[in-house]
């Protein structure tokens, strides 16, 4: 059985993580966060996170800014999120990146996909069930 595309390049994410020093439990929270964001925005299910801390704020910020904008929304998320799932996802969130560089490598590589891309790969998004 083959590994998918796109968990290939998920995974490829990782060389860059390593490359900033990362160890392997870090780097997979790292990238469950950015995930996390991302298949809001794919899944258009944002409405459970507040104005500023979106994928589009993320991938927006200037030169310079993104490595300090990413740790601000996860505080934001953790701490301050409407919705009680989502502060738990991002409860006592840190950053394992040291440079900004290879947070928007790891930024650029997730947009990157192609997420129809990934359905027909087999990947799928589970809902998660507000109570």
């Amino acid at each position: 059985m083959s590994i998918p595309i796109v968990s290939k390049r998920i995974w490829s994410l990782c060389h860059v993580l390593r490359d900033d020093g990362i160890v392997f439990h870090k780097f997979l929270s790292e990238l469950t966060y950015l995930l996390f964001l991302k298949i809001a925005e794919e899944t258009g299910r944002e409405d459970w996170l507040p104005n500023g801390c979106r994928w589009t704020d993320l991938t927006s910020q200037p030169a310079g800014g993104m490595l300090g904008g990413y740790r601000k929304m996860l505080t934001v998320l953790g701490e301050d999120a409407p919705d009680h799932i989502v502060r738990e996802i991002f409860r006592f969130p840190t950053t394992v990146f040291n440079h900004e560089e290879n947070l928007r490598k790891v930024v650029d590589g997730i947009n990157a996909i192609d997420w129809h891309e990934a359905k027909s790969d087999g990947l799928r998004f589970v809902g998660i069930h507000r109570e």
